[in-house]
C-alpha cells in the first residue's frame, strides 16, 4: 500500500508521496474543476464545485429551504447549523448516487455583505452587518462539514472574495474599497468563518478591488492562507481565469493569466478543462510556471479529497453511508417547514389584525400573482413538492372558512392586426399559430406584469409558459433559465401593441407562424403589431372576491428570474405598479387587509405601510412557505422572523451603487442617517416583552459583560430575538451610529422570566487603526443598547474602556498614502504585488492625516507620479480650507520620483496638527514622509 493511500500515515506525509508518484502530465489535468482520474494511482475523475445556497441545486430532487436572505431572518445560528448538516447529508447520498463523481465539493455559502439592496444577488445573502452573517454562516459550514476531528461530510465554499455587490458590469468593474472599509466591513465574515470555524474553502469574486481582478490578488496568501490559516483550497469562479484576458484585458495571453492565477493562491481552476490544460502547459514552456506552483495547489485539493474519505475504508469515515432513503425524508420536509416558518418577518400590525380570529371569520379572499405558485431562483435545487400560499391557507381553513381566489392576473387573448387571427396553441405540441378565429382556451393565456415592461404570458390550454427559442411556443415548465427566454416586453402602437422576446427581438407573423425579427422601436408593417384582448380583467375579479370575503389576504412579491438576478441589478427597490394598484384596490374594496411580500430582496413600500393594517415578508424558496404562511396568518406560529437589512422608505440618501464607501457614504444601519422604513433587526410578533435589570461591567478588561433580564408579559408563547449593540461616544474618527454586538433566539412562555447573559471581546470593540496598521480599540465611553431591533431599544448603559491605541501618529518613516484618516474624491490603485497607491480622477481631492507630530522635520517629502503636464500639489494645515504652507508644481511626467513641501512654519510648540495634501486629475501617491 501506498503512503498515500495509508489513513495511518499523517496526511502532510499521504499529499507529499501522492505528489512524487504523479508525474507533470497528471498533475496539469488535476488543475481544472474537472479532474480527470489517474487509474494506475486509484484516483477517480473528480469535478469540484456544486451549489447548495439553500439546498443542492442542479442534481435533481433536494430538500429545498428558504433563500439564504430568508434565512438570515431566522437569526437562528442553531437551525443553521441543522440546515447545513441536512445538505451535507443529502450531498452525500447524491455523491454516492453519481458513483463518487461530484457532489461533496459545495460551494456554498455567501458571505458578501449586502450593502446595497439594489444588487441583483441579494438573496444569496445573509444580510448587511458583519457579524450576523458570520455567525449564521459559521454555523451553516459547521453543520455542513461536520464535527469529527479529521473526516468532513462535505466541503463548505465561501463566495465571493470581495467587494461584490453590483451585477452591471461586473466582469470589469472594479470595487474601490479603502482599508477601514476593507477591515472593519467587507473582510469580516470571510475571516470570522475561515480563521475561527474552519470553512474549508473560498472563492474569489470576479470583479476587481481597486483596480485589481479578484482572482490574482495576493491577498489569497498573504491574508486568507497564512495569516487566516486555510485549511483547504481556493476554487475560482465559472470562467474567471479567460476573463482575465477577454473582460478584465488585464493579461495578454491564457498562460500569462493562468500563470497569475496559481501562483495568487488559486489552487483549483473552474474554466473550460482543455483551455486550462493547454494554457498551463505554454505557461510552463515559458517559465512563467514552475511545477512546484502545481504541486502546491493540487496538495490544498486532494487534502480535502482525503478528508472527505475517498481514498480511505467507509468503516473509518462516519458520513460514507447515508442511505438514499434520506433524501428528501419526512425528517427534512419538517426541517425546511420550521425554517420557513422562522424567515416570516411581521413588519406592521397596527390594530392587530393577525393573527386571523377563526372565531369571527367565515370568508376569506387570497389574491395576488404569487398567491399559487413558487417559484425557483437560480441556485435553487428541483422541489419534491411545493405547498404554495394558497394551498397552506385552504389546508389551515378547513372547511369553516370558505377561501375565494384570484391572482389578480388578466386573462387575454392575442390577435394579429394582419390577419385578425388568434395565437392558439397546439394541446399536443404546445406550438403556437396565428390560426384562432374564435377564442376558446387554445387562445387563452394569462399575463402577468412584473413591473419595469417585463411580462410572462401563460397558456390556459396545457398551463405553460409561452418562450422563445428559434420559434415560440407555450412549452415552458416556468420562467427559467440563465437567459429567462419566457419574458416579454410590449411597446405601445397608435393602432396596437408590438410584442418583444427577452433578448429584444420583435414577434412578427409570417404566414401563420410566429418570427421574430430585429426590434425596432415602432414599426409602421402590420405584422408585428398585435392587439391583446382582455377577456377576463384580473383587477375586477380580485375586487369581486375581496367584496364577498372577510378578509383579504394580497400576496405580492417579485420573480426571483425577473428584474433583479446573476448578471441584473434590479432597476427599482418597488413593487410593480400592478401590484401596488391590486392592494390599493383590495384596501378600497375591504379594509381588511393583510399584505405578504414574497421576495429575493427589501423593497420600498412606504404607501403600502401608510396604507394596509399588516404586512409580512418572507423569501422564496422552501417547498413549504405555503404552510408556514398560514401557520402565521392563523396563530398557530407567533413570527419571530427579524430583518437581516434595512427596508428604506426612498433612495433619498443612498448613494450609487457602486459607492464601496459605507461609511463616508452612510450606508446601511451602521452609518446611514436618514428615517427608514423598517430598520435592520425589526420584526413583530403576537405577543409583548419587557426588558429590565440590565449591568454592563468590565471586570477583566479582556470582556464586557452584558446581563438583564427579559419577561413575555403577552398572551402567546413566542421567540424573542434580543440583540445588543454598541456606539463608541467619540469624536476621534467616524465610527458606526450603533453595531451589533451580540444576539440570541430565545422561546419564552407567556409570564416566563429569563436572564440573559453576554460576554462580549473588548477586542470587537476594535476599529481598523490605519496608523498602525492593525486594529485597535480606543479609549472612550461606549454605549451598550439591548432591544428588539436596531432602533426598537429598550435598555442603554454607558460604559468607559482603556483603549490600546496611540494619540497621534508619526510620518518620520514612509507611511503609505492608502493609510490616510479621511479622504475625499479619492481612488486606489493596487498592482499584482499588493502595493497601492492614492489617485483620483477628480479635479480636486484630498488626503487628511491627523494628529500628526510636529517635533519631526521642516519638509514633507511625497512619492509621487503624474501622466498629465502642469499639474501641482498643496500641502495645508488643519484641513481642506487650512492655511497653505506649500504649493510645488509635479515636473516629471510617467516616472516616480519625491516632490518636497516646505512645512517649516508649522508652530512646533504644539504636539500635533492635521496635515491636508490636495491634488488632482494625473496625481498619483504612493507614500509621503517627513524630513
Amino acid at each position: 500500500m501506498s503512503i498515500f493511500n495509508n489513513h495511518f500515515k499523517n496526511i502532510e506525509e499521504r499529499l507529499d508521496d501522492l505528489i512524487k508518484r504523479l508525474t507533470l502530465e497528471e498533475k496539469i489535468y488535476l488543475m481544472p474543476t474537472n479532474q480527470r482520474g489517474i487509474e494506475r494511482l486509484g484516483i477517480n475523475e473528480y469535478v469540484i464545485g456544486g451549489e447548495a445556497a439553500h439546498g443542492l441545486a442542479w442534481l435533481g430532487k433536494a430538500t429545498s429551504f428558504p433563500q439564504p436572505i430568508g434565512l438570515s431572518s431566522t437569526w437562528n445560528t442553531k437551525l443553521m447549523n441543522r440546515i447545513g448538516e441536512t445538505i451535507g447529508k443529502e450531498a452525500r447520498v447524491y455523491y454516492q448516487k453519481l458513483n463518487k463523481k461530484k457532489g461533496l465539493t459545495l460551494w456554498a455559502p455567501t458571505v458578501d455583505l449586502l450593502r446595497d439592496p439594489r444588487w441583483g444577488r441579494t438573496e444569496e445573502g445573509y444580510g448587511e452587518d458583519p457579524l450576523l452573517t458570520s455567525m449564521l454562516a459559521r454555523s451553516f459550514v459547521e453543520g455542513m462539514q461536520g464535527n469529527h476531528q479529521f473526516y468532513k461530510r462535505a466541503l463548505s465554499t465561501l463566495k465571493h472574495y470581495m467587494g461584490n455587490n453590483n451585477e452591471k458590469n461586473r466582469l470589469v468593474s472594479s470595487s474601490n474599497i479603502d482599508n477601514r472599509n476593507k477591515y472593519e466591513y467587507y473582510i469580516k465574515p470571510f475571516k470570522e468563518v475561515i480563521k475561527n470555524y474552519g470553512a474549508f474553502s473560498i472563492m474569489p469574486a470576479y470583479n476587481s478591488v481597486n483596480g485589481l481582478p479578484c482572482i490574482i490578488d495576493p491577498e489569497m496568501k498573504d491574508i486568507i492562507k497564512q495569516s487566516w490559516g486555510l485549511e483547504g483550497y481556493i476554487v475560482s469562479d465559472a470562467g474567471d481565469m479567460k476573463m482575465l484576458v477577454d473582460s478584465h484585458k488585464y493579461c495578454s495571453s491564457y498562460a500569462e493569466a493562468v500563470s497569475l492565477v496559481i501562483k495568487s493562491g488559486v489552487d483549483s481552476i473552474n474554466d473550460e478543462a482543455e483551455l486550462v490544460v493547454t494554457s498551463i502547459k505554454e505557461a510552463l514552456q515559458l517559465n512563467l510556471l514552475e511545477e512546484s506552483d502545481l504541486d502546491r495547489a493540487i496538495k490544498n485539493v486532494f487534502r480535502g479529497r482525503i478528508q472527505l474519505g475517498e481514498f480511505d475504508p467507509d468503516h473509518l469515515n462516519p458520513y460514507s453511508s447515508i442511505p438514499e432513503e434520506y433524501l428528501c425524508c419526512e425528517e427534512n420536509n419538517l426541517l425546511s417547514l420550521e425554517a420557513a416558518r422562522e424567515s416570516i418577518v411581521l413588519l406592521k400590525n397596527t390594530i392587530n389584525s393577525l393573527p386571523l380570529n377563526t372565531n369571527l371569520l367565515k370568508s376569506v379572499a387570497v389574491v395576488g400573482p404569487l398567491s399559487n405558485v413558487l417559484y425557483r431562483d437560480w441556485y435553487s435545487g428541483d422541489f419534491s413538492y411545493k405547498v404554495t400560499p394558497l394551498q397552506g391557507i385552504i389546508n389551515r381553513a378547513g372547511s369553516a372558512i370558505d377561501v375565494n381566489f384570484h391572482n389578480g392576473n388578466d386573462y387575454i387573448a392575442i390577435k394579429s392586426k394582419k390577419t385578425g387571427k388568434y395565437l392558439s396553441v397546439n394541446q399536443t405540441t404546445g406550438e403556437i399559430t396565428v390560426s384562432g378565429e374564435q377564442i376558446t382556451d387554445n387562445e387563452i393565456f394569462e399575463y402577468c406584469d412584473w413591473g419595469w415592461n417585463k411580462k410572462t404570458i401563460k397558456s390556459v390550454l396545457n398551463d405553460k409558459y409561452v418562450t422563445f427559442q428559434k420559434e415560440i411556443s407555450a412549452t415552458a415548465e416556468e420562467a427559467f433559465g440563465w437567459f429567462v427566454r419566457e419574458v416579454f416586453s410590449t411597446i405601445d402602437l397608435q393602432n396596437g401593441v408590438s410584442i418583444k422576446t427577452w433578448n429584444n427581438k420583435s414577434l412578427s407573423v409570417i404566414d401563420d407562424k410566429v418570427k421574430c425579427k430585429e426590434s425596432h422601436e415602432e414599426s409602421n408593417d402590420l405584422n408585428e403589431v398585435f392587439e391583446l384582448e382582455v377577456i377576463v380583467n384580473g383587477e375586477n375579479e380580485a375586487m369581486r372576491v375581496a367584496n364577498q370575503s372577510d378578509t383579504v389576504i394580497v400576496i405580492v412579491g417579485n420573480n426571483p428570474l425577473i428584474n433583479g438576478k446573476e448578471d441584473e441589478d434590479r432597476p427599482g427597490l418597488e413593487l410593480p405598479e400592478s401590484q401596488l394598484n391590486l392592494i390599493k384596490n383590495m384596501y378600497n374594496i375591504n379594509k381588511n387587509v393583510v399584505v405578504c411580500i414574497v421576495g429575493s430582496y427589501p423593497f420600498t413600500i412606504t404607501e403600502v405601510d401608510n396604507l394596509v393594517p399588516s404586512i409580512l415578508y418572507t423569501s422564496h424558496g422552501s417547498q413549504e412557505l405555503g404552510n408556514a404562511l398560514a401557520e402565521v396568518l392563523f396563530g398557530d406560529y407567533s413570527p419571530a422572523g427579524r430583518l437581516s437589512m434595512t427596508w428604506y422608505r426612498n433612495l433619498e440618501g443612498l448613494t450609487d451603487i457602486f459607492d464601496y464607501d459605507i461609511i463616508n457614504g452612510g450606508r446601511t444601519y451602521l452609518y446611514y442617517k436618514n428615517q427608514v422604513l423598517y430598520p435592520f433587526g425589526h420584526g413583530l410578533t403576537y405577543t409583548k416583552f419587557t426588558y429590565s435589570d440590565l449591568t454592563v461591567k468590565n471586570t477583566d478588561d479582556v470582556n464586557v459583560v452584558v446581563c438583564f433580564d427579559i419577561t413575555n408579559t403577552g398572551l402567546k408563547v413566542s421567540d424573542e430575538v434580543v440583540q445588543v449593540y454598541v456606539r463608541c461616544n467619540s469624536n476621534k474618527l467616524k465610527r458606526p451610529l450603533k453595531e451589533l454586538m451580540a444576539f440570541e433566539k430565545v422561546n419564552l412562555n407567556p409570564s416566563e422570566n429569563r436572564k440573559i447573559e453576554f460576554s462580549i471581546p473588548i477586542s470587537k470593540l476594535a476599529y481598523w487603526n490605519v496608523r498602525e496598521q492593525r486594529y485597535s480599540v480606543e479609549e472612550a465611553v461606549y454605549t451598550f443598547s439591548i432591544g428588539s431591533s436596531s432602533e426598537d431599544i429598550r435598555l442603554e448603559q454607558d460604559i468607559k474602556i482603556m483603549g490600546n491605541d496611540k494619540p497621534s501618529r508619526s510620518l518620520k518613516t514612509k507611511t503609505k498614502a492608502e493609510n490616510y484618516d479621511y479622504a475625499f474624491n479619492v481612488l486606489l490603485s493596487k498592482s499584482s504585488s499588493g502595493e497601492q497607491v492614492v489617485y483620483t480622477e477628480s479635479e480636486q481631492s484630498w488626503l487628511l492625516f491627523n494628529d500628526v507630530t510636529l517635533d519631526e522635520g521642516t519638509s514633507l517629502e511625497l512619492y509621487v507620479n503624474s501622466y498629465l503636464k502642469d499639474l501641482a500639489i498643496e500641502v495645508r494645515e488643519g484641513g481642506v480650507q487650512g492655511a497653505l504652507l506649500d504649493r510645488k508644481e509635479v515636473i516629471k511626467i510617467g516616472e516616480w520620483h519625491s516632490v518636497n513641501l516646505d512645512i517649516s512654519c508649522l508652530i512646533k510648540d504644539r504636539k500635533s496638527t492635521n496635515l491636508c495634501i490636495k491634488f488632482s486629475k494625473g496625481v498619483y501617491i504612493d507614500w509621503i514622509k517627513m524630513n
